[in-house]
């Protein structure tokens, strides 16, 4: 029991020193933007987008009749917010393979304005930004093939 109230505490204080030194490196923007963010996933865990009308109608599929590589994005991160990761999947692979990158990406950013040891990131070697540029565009064409083994890509 001692260990555990000795982690824990520990923890605690640790944390409580990243995040201090995470709020105090933020710009005016960035404030600005936190409670938008956490604004819009509130109302996105409430809201249901799979339901016509809640979200805005994608305008690059109404103008152009192709899916874009985002069409499912809202509703995939819905599902991982209620933890429905095959639903996630289903609405936008791309999403739930990139999200762990993402978060990790997240996590080393707040240990970077933290001014503390980061492990290395790994979007700012060199290549990174093409191969996902790639990756991208791959699936943009792939989604939109009506052929069987890609139209399981189609949210």
């Amino acid at each position: 029991m001692l260990f555990y109230t000795l982690f824990f505490s520990h923890l605690q204080l640790l944390l409580g020193e990243i995040f201090s030194r995470f709020f105090k490196s933020l710009s005016w923007i960035e404030w600005l933007l936190i409670p938008v963010f956490a604004g819009g996933a509130v109302f996105l865990y409430f809201h249901d987008p799979r339901v016509p009308g809640i979200t805005p109608i994608c305008i690059f599929r109404r103008l152009s009749g192709f899916h874009c590589p985002g069409c499912g994005i809202t509703r995939s991160v819905y599902c991982i917010m209620h933890g429905w990761f095959y639903e996630a999947f289903d609405y936008n692979p791309l999403v739930m393979i990139l999200s762990p990158f993402v978060l990790y990406e997240f996590v080393i950013e707040l240990f970077r304005r933290a001014k503390m040891k980061t492990p290395p990131t790994l979007f700012n070697r060199r290549g990174v930004a093409m191969v996902l540029l790639i990756i991208l565009i791959a699936y943009w064409i792939l989604r939109n093939l009506p052929y069987p083994p890609f139209n399981f890509l189609v949210p």
